[in-house]
């Protein structure tokens, strides 16, 4: 087959290469120097072709959050931004790296920090190479040189981080981004279909088919124990890619004096400074880091025992660290801990006197007259799992949860049900309706289930969510949704407070309403007015129903 050569930017290269892989989606905001790959994208229009999900969010909180509900569906979905978007994605980023989901991101670096500057940078390395977000995690990251190399790298960040289940990200500089070149586009491949989906990724919440127990895609562990081993799977994975996956490329190094190690764009400036070095003489080598995590630590230790010298050349201000790091880490736990260990397990242990023992009291065994046909009332929801609930006394969750699990039955749509659950309260829904869950991230629920939704149409897609979930954290993941006219369906239980952080003011709490930080009432002169939520998206034209009901 002829090769298919093209004169295109780097952008545009990972757009082109994005369609040719098969990707399923892709969500993404506009942002310099980084806003062809979504222009590419929207011009190639690949949802008529292949099918694939192309959408620009109203954020690149939204964005990444999109990614991880399509991701945790199995798909192979991507975003794109440049370094003050991303870190608005960190949150995000964290969360899809906790759940072990396979996902691409690419930063086209510019000059920071703050707003910056739209010109090329490589000041994200320390983001990028060392989690960026919250908790002990990694992307594997490639660092593109060229604009080929722009296109090839979307296939091997997908490969590998569906090979690991683990994100990737291609760090790219405004340099590589914007540059023109020729490129050699790869063939295209078919999407998967759903039963390469279901076989290649059982994890994925794809609807709970019959005869499968419910797939849930959560980052919350509140047992600190299980939470301890599922940090010790992360980090043995990632023994596993730094074993595998080092990546890098030599130049001279043969008969070098001295060394260079740069990356990037950087990697071409320095090849031609040691081409003009070596016709005066000059012996110089250079080591190209692609993979900057797992970083070729052992390549450069080898090749520095041979050399008088090195230099580190980066388009930043000193951050790529290319000693080896200790071999090994030791985690000391102290005596001390050992025995406040011991002590508690021997005070929950502890044999309490008779007088405080639990009693036990013997009932009539009445089985067989409550469950004759003439008293039956009604039969608890199948879909509602035998488990108790975690809500407070009187709290009106558990009567939703059971509305919620009956209208899925009644509409038989239980094995193509997807919810989303929320940040506070009613996390653990997926705890106790029998279906297919995702964990969002604090307010992003609306952009979640935007996601699934698009990616399969076939899916009943809802959230479910709280007052400070919904009305506060996520209002404009809320408002856009609902303008887009997107097919899903929001459940919002508006309780006026935030009930479990402890009883604070929500954005509906109601005016003279006392919580836990408006002690006299809510005043509007220091407070501001309740935000009526249903009231604002009934005036939105991309909505179908807005309706309040009181379950008390």
């Amino acid at each position: 087959m002829k090769e298919e050569v093209k004169l295109m930017k780097g952008n545009e290269a990972i757009a082109h290469a994005a369609v040719r892989y098969g990707v399923d989606g892709y969500f993404g905001y506009p942002i310099t120097p980084q806003s062809e790959v979504l222009e590419t994208l929207e011009a190639l229009m690949p949802w008529e072709t292949t099918g694939m999900v192309v959408l620009q969010a109203e954020s690149e909180v939204s964005s990444i959050n999109m990614v991880y509900g399509g991701a945790a569906m199995g798909k192979a979905v991507m975003t794109s931004s440049s370094s003050p978007g991303i870190s608005l994605m960190q949150e995000g980023m964290s969360y899809i790296a906790a759940g072990e989901l396979p996902a691409l991101v690419v930063n086209v670096m510019r000059g920071g920090p703050g707003l910056g500057t739209i010109h090329p940078s490589q000041s994200d390395y320390f983001q990028a190479t060392r989690g960026g977000g919250h908790g002990d995690y990694h992307f594997i990251v490639l660092a593109p040189a060229t604009v080929q190399e722009m296109a090839d790298f979307v296939a091997l960040g997908f490969d590998l981080a569906f090979k690991y289940r683990t994100p990737a990200m291609i760090l790219a500089d405004g340099i590589v981004g914007q540059m023109m070149e020729k490129v050699v586009l790869p063939p295209q491949r078919p999407r998967r279909t759903a039963a390469e989906i279901a076989e290649q990724c059982p994890w994925a919440v794809t609807g709970r088919p019959e005869g499968r127990a419910p797939n849930i895609a959560t980052t919350l562990e509140l047992d600190s124990a299980v939470m301890e081993k599922n940090n010790e799977r992360f980090q043995r994975t990632y023994a596993e890619i730094e074993k595998a996956e080092v990546r890098y490329q030599e130049y001279f190094t043969d008969d070098a004096d001295y060394l260079m190690v740069a990356f990037g764009s950087v990697a071409r400036i320095c090849l031609k400074a040691i081409e003009d070095a070596r016709s005066q003489g000059i012996k110089i080598g250079l080591l190209r880091p692609i993979t900057l995590w797992p970083f070729p630590y052992k390549e450069i230790s080898r090749l520095a025992e041979k050399v008088k010298g090195m230099l580190v050349v980066e388009l930043n201000a000193g951050q790529m660290y290319v000693l080896p790091p200790r071999d090994a880490y030791l985690s000391i736990i102290s005596d001390a801990w050992v025995a406040s260990c011991l002590t508690l397990s021997r005070y929950l242990n502890h044999s309490w006197p008779t007088s405080l023992k639990p009693q036990t009291i013997a009932f009539k065994d009445m089985s067989e007259y409550i469950k004759s046909p003439e008293n039956k009332v009604y039969s608890k929801p199948r879909l509602l799992n035998d488990k108790h609930m975690h809500y407070c006394p009187g709290c009106s969750h558990g009567v939703v949860h059971k509305l919620v699990a009956e209208v899925i039955e009644e509409m038989g749509l239980e094995h193509e049900a997807i919810g989303i659950a929320p940040v506070g309260c009613a996390v653990f829904a997926y705890s106790y309706l029998d279906i297919d869950w995702i964990e969002a991230a604090h307010g992003r629920a609306p952009a979640v289930a935007t996601a699934c939704k698009r990616l399969d149409p076939s899916r009943l897609v809802f959230t479910y969510q709280g007052d400070g979930d919904l009305a506060a954290i996520g209002t404009a993941e809320t408002i856009h949704a609902a303008n887009r006219g997107e097919n899903i369906a929001i459940i919002f239980i508006n309780n006026a407070i935030y009930g479990m952080t402890g009883g604070q003011m929500a954005p509906t709490t109601l005016e003279g309403m006392v919580t836990a930080t408006t002690p006299y009432g809510r005043r509007v002169d220091l407070n501001g007015y309740p935000l009526k939520i249903t009231n604002l998206l009934a005036q939105l034209p991309g909505t179908c129903l807005v309706t309040r009901q009181a379950v008390h």
